[in-house]
């Protein structure tokens, strides 16, 4: 497509660059040249090299890492509608949305820009990125509704009374929070409730200190829910430091595999929470989880489960690797390749995320009547008194 650089060429530069660097190439058991052969019979078919990166992305993309990904120039400002739909009850219903805007939580989703809902989902799933089947049927969902920034897309949705209706919506923003770090409130007179959307301190707030003060809010309160449900990361060391409020012990985080570059040798490294004062909250905890929980919220996760009193609920967290290389590619594109192999507790986070002792996730009717319902299982099982339940 250029007189001195082709496509291929690229693709082979970027493929090496993930053998030498990817930290679980070996490990995992699956990588082979034939994801390098299947993206390479395609790039003849491609018209330019928009296309044909795309094309690298989605070999990028079936390492299930979200810490790995391919940048290019003139790459499309993606964003999103002001909904999110979610896999849940075997169809693509909405989850959340704007009000005003003609959609409704619960409301399902019959097709998208005319095409069969379900269909584009099924076939997006084939090349969904992410460890788990909840992370990749929130890539799959989240990637049907994506364009490029001021673009429409249309819905038509089918609400609880049967009807249908459609309604064309502007992708004009991403998927973060835009409020405070930390919310807290109180779910019951003996429940306490700390929400955490991020693990890092945007200007003007300290993390750590504003949990510090929900924990001293909720110091006699006998049951305490911590939810990090959609929580992107951050700061590890923000997360130990949160962590060591819980804690009577030292706790080994998170265990890392660093690779040398180029070859089968890896360095390990442990992180570790310590306990933290004044004082330690000694009442039931537990902390709801869910497959947007990633990078240093993972890191969270398995301190407060090392602890093993704190009572995990929800779905899988993402599962990925860490501490990300760039690597610069012919042509001006990038390569962020993981480095670290995490383990969390004995499992390898890049290929089940963290689960939770209980299983539980929203349904067509609790997004319909405003429930959250894995806030009220939690509830529910830390009033009852029930020792953690094994997990596989």
């Amino acid at each position: 497509m250029t007189e001195d650089l082709t496509p291929s060429q690229v693709l082979d530069v970027l493929w090496n660059a993930l053998m030498e660097h990817y930290p679980v190439v070996q490990y995992l058991g699956i990588i082979d040249d034939s994801r390098l052969e299947e993206t390479r019979a395609r790039l003849p078919g491609v018209a330019d090299w928009p296309a044909a990166y795309a094309s690298m992305e989605e070999l990028v993309d079936s390492f299930h890492d979200y810490h790995s990904g391919l940048s290019w120039p003139g790459r499309p400002d993606y964003a999103h509608p002001p909904a999110r739909i979610a896999y849940v009850d075997e169809v693509l219903a909405v989850e959340r949305c704007d009000p005003g805007i003609g959609l409704s939580p619960g409301d399902v989703v019959v097709s998208i820009d005319g095409e069969d809902a379900m269909g584009l989902f099924r076939e997006r799933l084939e090349t969904a990125s992410g460890a788990t089947k909840y992370a990749r049927r929130r890539w799959a969902t989240d990637f049907l509704l994506r364009g490029v920034r001021g673009s429409e897309v249309t819905l038509e949705a089918r609400g609880g009374d049967g009807r249908t209706y459609s309604v064309a919506l502007t992708r004009a923003r991403g998927y973060g929070h835009d409020g405070p770090t930390v919310e807290a409130s109180a779910v019951a007179d003996d429940v306490g409730y700390i929400r955490v959307h991020r693990w890092w301190n945007p200007d003007g707030e300290d993390l750590v200190a504003d949990i510090d003060a929900a924990l001293e809010r909720f110091r006699d309160c006998p049951f305490l829910v911590i939810d990090v449900r959609a929580n992107g990361g951050g700061d590890d060391r923000l997360a130990d430091q949160v962590v060591g409020r819980f804690l009577t012990h030292a706790v080994v985080a998170s265990v890392s595999f660093h690779r040398e570059p180029g070859t089968d040798t890896y360095r390990q490294t442990a992180e570790v929470a310590r306990p933290r004062g004044p004082w330690r909250y000694e009442g039931r905890t537990a902390v709801l989880i869910d497959e947007g929980c990633m990078s240093a919220c993972e890191h969270f996760v398995s301190g407060m489960d090392a602890s093993g009193i704190i009572l995990l609920v929800g779905v899988s967290t993402t599962g990925a690797g860490g501490w990300i290389r760039s690597v610069d590619l012919p042509g001006g594109a990038t390569l962020r390749c993981s480095r670290t192999f995490p383990l969390h507790g004995h499992r390898p986070s890049a290929m089940s995320g963290i689960p939770p002792h209980v299983h539980v996730s929203q349904t067509i009717e609790s997004l319909r009547s405003g429930s959250d319902i894995v806030l009220d299982t939690a509830v529910e099982r830390l009033r009852s008194g029930e020792p953690l339940p094994d997990r596989e």
